[in-house]
């Protein structure tokens, strides 16, 4: 069986797309620091679930 080989355009358009999800998680989470913490990221220390 013949595995199907992409095209350049093909995976240029896939790395672009990673790129943009790379990007947007790089500006939706917030940093593990103590500070980060202490000012409302994370559970904290109640769970409501």
């Amino acid at each position: 069986m013949l595995k199907k080989r992409h095209k350049p355009e093909e995976i240029v358009a896939k790395l672009r797309q990673v790129d943009v999800l790379i990007r947007f998680a790089a500006r939706t989470y917030a940093p593990a620091t103590e500070a980060s913490r202490l000012s409302g990221a994370g559970a904290g220390t109640t769970d409501n679930d």
